[in-house]
């Protein structure tokens, strides 16, 4: 999700659902905020789980993320000031492309048959609009993400599938304001009708993680 990209993803989800003005300011805040050293572990995939859409099936890895299809509304809580800032969100999911990320699916390395499936999420707020897309690697065994939105932020991300411990962490390098930085998602599902994205960024690899946003999805 570069420098900011060197902040694992951290894409601005600062622009996520900031204002215009108020997203630069939190971007600013976010480069302040990672100063320090630390390294963070990869989660380790997980057998599949009984939650809607979670574990990574072999016949069909996207299974994994249908929790994402459909409409949200997202209270997006920016950390970055004090006291924190709310703004309410709309996440709108489909499959797009068609198919299925089987194994074998080409997934744009030209190496597999069959059609691919990805998904596409639309986030939309006051005065703001964003796509975040996520698919199956079949050549690198791992999901990855595109994110891009109208204040000029883009960053991409990946993910080795559902951690043990019930998270799915999306992390890469992310621009946007002038700046670079690393980003994780730390996604968790409650339940058939809501899940949370516990956003946080760091300026490199051997840093800590550093709180940046919580945001908390309720299916409409």
């Amino acid at each position: 999700m570069t420098a900011l990209r060197t902040a694992l993803h951290i894409p601005f989800r600062l622009a996520r659902g900031l204002r215009p003005g108020r997203r630069g300011g939190a971007l600013a805040a976010a480069v302040a905020l990672v100063a320090v050293v630390s390294g963070a572990a990869r989660p380790v995939a997980a057998e599949p789980s009984a939650a809607a859409g979670v574990g990574r099936p072999a016949a069909d890895p996207m299974a994994a993320l249908t929790f994402l299809l459909g409409d949200y509304r997202c209270t997006w809580t920016d950390l970055t000031v004090q006291p924190p800032t709310t703004s309410v969100l709309t996440w709108s999911t489909r499959t797009v492309l068609g198919g299925r990320n089987r194994p074998g699916a080409g997934t744009g390395h030209g190496t597999g048959t069959g059609k691919a499936a990805y998904q596409e999420m639309r986030l939309t707020g006051d005065g703001f609009a964003g796509r975040w897309v996520f698919g199956w690697n079949s050549v690198d065994a791992e999901y990855f993400s595109y994110y891009y939105d109208d204040a000029g932020t883009i960053g991409h991300s990946t993910s080795p599938g559902w951690a043990a411990d019930g998270h799915l962490r999306f992390a890469g390098p992310y621009s946007g304001y002038g700046a670079d930085i690393l980003s994780q998602d730390d996604i968790t599902v409650v339940d058939a009708r809501h899940f949370t994205d516990h956003a946080s960024v760091r300026a490199d690899e051997s840093g800590p993680w550093q709180p940046f946003a919580d945001v908390a999805c309720a299916r409409k």
